[in-house]
């Protein structure tokens, strides 16, 4: 039996605070416990990186600077079929008060050590866990 692949862009959103310190942006529905990075469905003829940008405004009101290429991906099951992820990295250099999904997705900044625990997916923990190394690597 042949299941549906949908493709899938992410970003996992960082910054540095007042003391130069960094943060990631994590997200997630009011009724749920599971923090999340934003991501969305690719549309025919959007690409991956126009995805993950747009994705990023809608679910978290963040605008910034993306990773040239993703740095990672996972893959899980819904709808039916399977999911597969491409994780870009941004540079959040702005973020808005208003944004599409306001009132259905929450915004919160972490250290990357506690966003690495709490973050849904395995394998994303994993990339925040890099992240410094991967922020280098991809020249962010």
């Amino acid at each position: 039996m042949d299941r549906e692949l949908y493709s899938q862009a992410a970003v996992i959103a960082f910054r540095e605070d007042a003391e130069g310190q960094l943060e990631v942006l994590l997200i997630r529905r009011p009724d749920q416990r599971k923090w999340r990075i934003p991501k969305g469905i690719v549309e025919p003829g959007i690409s991956l990186e126009d995805t993950a940008r747009d994705e990023a405004v809608e679910e978290a009101g963040i605008v910034g600077r993306l990773s040239v290429q993703p740095v990672g991906y996972y893959s899980f099951k819904k709808w039916g079929g399977i999911c597969h992820v491409s994780v870009f990295l941004m540079r959040v250099t702005d973020v808005h008060a208003e944004y599409p999904e306001k009132d259905n997705r929450m915004r919160r900044w972490f250290p990357p050590a506690t966003a690495a625990q709490i973050a849904r997916r395995k394998k994303v923990r994993k990339l925040i866990a890099e992240l410094p190394r991967l922020i280098k690597q991809q020249g962010l």
